[in-house]
This record gives structure tokens, C-alpha cells and sequence, in this order.
């Protein structure tokens, strides 16, 4: 038997006869797509964050306590799809493609965690208040009354 001749496969990198593209070029179109869809997921969160934001803020008897805890959650929000994950996604796709980024991951990690969780802690009184709301009027009307 003899040796196979590696450059004859469709799946080697010799192989420039068939002009398959090089994997490089695959990787490239997939980081710049995938960072394309994400930039654009969180500019339009973003956009729809700072709309919510700006119709609560005009609206005056809206400012009740139930309403200030979704607005405190968009707020939050509104920082990690407009700061936090863009900076991330920035350095992720910087890294990826070879460029270095110089982001301090240490304090990154400590306000992107604090949001989220200051997030998770917000929806959970929300959901409380909802929770009072839909069974008991009278428990309802004592949590939000100031």
C-alpha cells in the first residue's frame, strides 16, 4: 500500500486545487457575522430601553412604587445593553481575531455582576408586588401605599 497523499483531500489545507476557502476567511466571515448580530441585538435594546425610560420619566402619576421598580429594571437594562455587553462583545471579538483588548476583566466582572443580580433582585420585588396584586387587594394596597 502506499502513503496517501494528504494534498489530494478535499478537507486538507494544501489543498488550493479545488479552491475550497481557507479556514481563516470561514472563521473571519463567522466572528464579523455573529458580531454584527449581536451589536445589533443590543443596540436595539438598547433603543427600546431608552424609549421605555423616557415615556416613564414624562409621565408623572405613573411614579408610583410599582413603577419605580420597572423603571429601576429598564434603567439596569438599558446599562448593560447600551455599556456592558457591547464591551464585552468588543473584547471577545478583539481577542478572537488575534487584537488584544485592554479591558481590567476584574472590575468588568464586579459592575456586570452587580447589575444583573441588582436586576434578578429587582424582578423579584416586582414580581411579589404583582403577586399581591393578583390575590390579595387589600396586601396590595398596604406595600404600595406610602
Amino acid at each position: 500500500m502506499s502513503a496517501r497523499n494528504e494534498s489530494s483531500y478535499p478537507g486538507s489545507m494544501n489543498n488550493t486545487r479545488i479552491g475550497w476557502p481557507h479556514p481563516s476567511r470561514i472563521l473571519s466571515s463567522t466572528l464579523t457575522t455573529w458580531f454584527s448580530i449581536i451589536v445589533l441585538v443590543s443596540v436595539v435594546g438598547a433603543v427600546f430601553s431608552l424609549i421605555l425610560l423616557l415615556v416613564m420619566l414624562m409621565q408623572r402619576p405613573l411614579l408610583s412604587k410599582s413603577v419605580l421598580l420597572l423603571f429601576h429594571l429598564v434603567l439596569l437594562e438599558f446599562v448593560i445593553c447600551a455599556i456592558l455587553n457591547p464591551m464585552q462583545h468588543v473584547a471577545s471579538f478583539r481577542n478572537l481575531r488575534g487584537d488584544p483588548s485592554e479591558i481590567d476583566c476584574g472590575h468588568f466582572m464586579v459592575v456586570y455582576v452587580t447589575c444583573v443580580f441588582t436586576g434578578y433582585w429587582n424582578a423579584i420585588m416586582l414580581a411579589i408586588v404583582r403577586f399581591l396584586a393578583a390575590t390579595s387587594n387589600v396586601a396590595y394596597k398596604r406595600v404600595t401605599t406610602r
